[in-house]
């Protein structure tokens, strides 16, 4: 049985990465997500596709996908890009968003342009 059945931050992540036909455990997504391919077909992969908050970043023909399992707390992981719902999230617009007091910088032209505050 894997460490991670006994680990409860990712408990709700277990049923997602356990093949539902041969009950076989996978330390990722993706790697179930292939398995689930291979086991059960094409047909239950399209319906079976990762919603992620944001996409970090792209490479090639894969995504890193950030997932929010839990609240309060996010996973990222390197994802094919057919199996990743990309409708599911909106790209947000290039502008400086503050949270907290801290300015988190999306643009940087935009971010020149605004005068300095005292902190």
């Amino acid at each position: 049985m894997p460490y991670d059945f006994f680990c409860p931050s990712i408990k709700s992540q277990l049923s997602a990465r356990t093949c539902g036909s041969c009950g076989l455990y996978h330390a990722s997504q993706k790697s179930a997500n292939r398995h689930k391919k291979t086991v059960q077909g094409e047909k239950s992969q399209k319906a079976c596709l990762v919603r992620p908050l944001r996409i970090a970043a792209r490479r090639a023909n894969e995504l890193m996908c950030v997932i929010k399992y839990v609240e309060g707390m996010e996973d990222a992981e390197w994802l094919n890009e057919e199996e990743v719902c990309q409708d599911s999230f909106r790209e947000k617009s290039d502008e400086v968003v503050t949270e907290g007091g801290d300015n988190i910088i999306t643009d940087m032209e935009k971010w020149l342009e605004q005068p300095l505050s005292a902190s």
